[in-house]
């Protein structure tokens, strides 16, 4: 009899532990969200430093539902990080569905200045820019990076 309630104690806990680990890695997604970029644009400048606001589309390619913890950015032009802010104010994004994010940003006022004393004097057609996000999101093993580079075209001006 006590060998019994040695194996009962010894395994109970044992095929607990796999159980559990078996239920939780299936609400795990299967694969990372994709985020894009839509929009940045420059809000009413209240104080010294502009704020930015970007627009975000995610897309959750999972069975589960996407529980959005917090997400940390950046973006920076020619090098210089110019734009930074973090946000818990996030949406649950339905499994297999799609949802927009608008967050906040504001500036980095001594990057600013260094990148307009580098671009003075410079006949640039277009400036490079690379935002950059992680996103931490409940549920889900790892945090997700975001990486978008690209050009701004400064030779398309209107109203010339």
């Amino acid at each position: 009899m006590p060998v019994k309630f040695i194996q009962l104690t010894v395994c109970s806990p044992l095929f607990l532990a796999v159980l559990l680990g078996g239920c939780a890695s299936s609400l795990r997604p299967d694969e990372a969200p994709v985020v894009n970029v839509n929009y940045i644009k420059i809000l009413p400048v209240r104080g010294i430093a502009p704020e930015f606001e970007i627009g975000l589309h995610i897309i959750n390619p999972n069975e589960q539902r996407l529980a959005l913890k917090g997400i940390s950015y950046t973006v920076s032009i020619e090098g210089h990080r110019i734009v930074m802010g973090v946000s818990d104010r996030l949406p649950v994004i339905e499994a297999f569905s799609e949802g927009d994010v608008v967050i906040r940003a504001g500036t980095d006022v001594l990057s600013s200045i260094r990148l307009l004393t580098d671009l003075m004097g410079r006949d640039q057609k277009s400036l490079a820019y690379e935002f950059n996000a992680r996103l931490t999101v409940t549920g889900f093993s790892r945090r997700i990076d975001v990486v978008r580079k690209g050009e701004i075209d400064l030779s398309r001006r209107t109203g010339v």
